[in-house]
């Protein structure tokens, strides 16, 4: 699986977190449904951005894991997954 690490920044203008690679350009965006893996601890778990009608955040596939989401959170998303705006 093709995966690529992202920063996530909120943007102000959408509410939707932006997915900025290492040089910090926006490659992608997130909003409900789609796939986020993060690290805890040594191991990276799968899951995906959910919105609770007010704010965005990240709940495990076996939804026994839940975290609120912030500018500066370290992710990693399948690039069959990403978007890639013109």
């Amino acid at each position: 699986m093709n995966q690529a690490q992202v920063t996530l920044k909120k943007n102000q203008t959408t509410g939707r977190y932006d997915c900025l690679n290492n040089g910090n350009e926006v490659i992608t965006f997130l909003t409900s449904g789609e796939g986020l893996n993060l690290i805890d601890g040594d191991q990276i778990v799968n899951g995906r951005i959910e919105h609770n009608g007010k704010d965005y955040y990240w709940i495990s596939d076996y939804g026994v894991l839940k975290k609120d989401l912030h500018d500066g959170v370290i992710g990693y998303i399948d690039f069959e997954e990403m978007w890639l705006p013109l």
